[in-house]
């Protein structure tokens, strides 16, 4: 690597071992070659060391691998953008693919305008059995113009495996290591409260992995994280009066449903106490007729209520995980 890269391919990689092949694969595969690739092995078990290193001569010097004790997905990106050569940091997850045409569309418009500081992609969804072949941006539409105050009103939602001028992630001291999950979120709203320009594109780049135990379906610590990166922005001095309205309602949305996912924990645990303790808390900003006589119900008779309950969390469970509910027939259903 003699010249160096235009652009610096960051993939942090933890027990990632049966997909990251894909994941290189894909890279390998780019139209636009003027890139290196820093995979930062977070401190997994598996045989994730195994696999980047069987790359590492298909990539003929374009492959940085650096190892590390465990400090998760924003520590992982860290060192690879401390390490990274390029003007652009492209993120990549371990487990998820690009398009062959990704780095020429996003590096592209990145040269072709100065002004704008951040892009994102579309996205297949890969996996999922509820949007499985559907993509981001019809669920979660981009809305522009992208900026803080419609982000935190969930009318602008950006896609993160973005690509992103190094030297501004540089600026703002990269990703908050406190967070282990919701640290993406917390990096936009920085990147945006400086005046930063997110744009996106409409055509799908990535193909972007479902899988049920990652760290995006795990809704109790994702809603904590996230509750602790809108606190960071509550502590600005300089939010708008807009933004900092947008940034209380979000907050007290994000503890209402941190509160029902709790609510769900408690009652498989069969803590019906604790599982009506949560649902009130989480009703009491939701104001559901439906949640109150639920509500009721573990108070009142919960062993009865927590039957019908949990026959419908664990259905909803193996749906999400891709499989049909299978039930015993030998025992009688309670009716809704």
């Amino acid at each position: 690597m003699a010249e160096f890269p235009k652009v610096s391919v960051v993939i942090p990689a933890y027990n990632v071992a049966p997909y990251l092949g894909e994941t290189l694969e894909s890279v390998l595969a780019q139209t636009r070659q003027d890139y290196e690739v820093i995979v930062v092995n977070d401190g997994s078990q598996d045989e994730t060391a195994q696999v980047a290193e069987s790359f590492r001569e298909r990539f003929a010097g374009k492959l940085v691998y650096l190892w590390q004790e465990n400090r998760g997905l924003a520590g992982a990106r860290n060192t690879a953008i401390q390490a990274a050569r390029g003007e652009f940091i492209a993120l990549l997850d371990g487990d998820d693919t690009w398009m062959p045409n990704y780095l020429a569309v996003m590096v592209g418009r990145l040269e072709a305008d100065a002004t704008i500081d951040l892009i994102f992609p579309n996205a297949l969804f890969w996996g999922s059995p509820k949007h499985g072949g559907g993509d981001y941006q019809s669920i979660l539409p981009p809305n522009p113009p992208v900026t803080l105050e419609r982000l935190l009103l969930r009318q602008s939602n950006i896609f993160g495996l973005a690509t992103v001028r190094r030297a501004l992630l540089l600026a703002v001291s990269g990703y908050d290591e406190a967070l282990r999950s919701a640290e993406d979120y917390d990096l936009w709203m920085r990147l945006l409260k400086r005046g930063c320009r997110f744009e996106y594109t409409t055509e799908p780049l990535v193909r972007y992995r479902y899988r049920s135990n990652s760290l995006s379906n795990s809704g109790i610590k994702h809603y904590e994280n996230k509750m602790k990166a809108l606190q960071k922005v509550l502590a600005v001095s300089d939010l708008t009066p807009a933004e900092r309205t947008a940034a209380e309602r979000e907050f007290d949305d994000s503890q209402a449903t941190l509160d029902w996912h709790l609510y769900r924990e408690k009652l498989l645990v069969k803590d019906y106490a604790g599982a009506a303790h949560y649902l009130g808390k989480a009703n009491a900003y939701r104001r559901m007729l439906k949640w109150s006589v639920i509500r009721a119900g573990l108070v009142m008779a919960p062993a009865f209520t927590a039957r019908f309950l949990i026959e419908r969390l664990n259905d909803e469970i193996m749906m999400l995980n891709g499989e049909a509910p299978v039930r015993d027939k030998t025992k009688p259903r309670v009716k809704s």
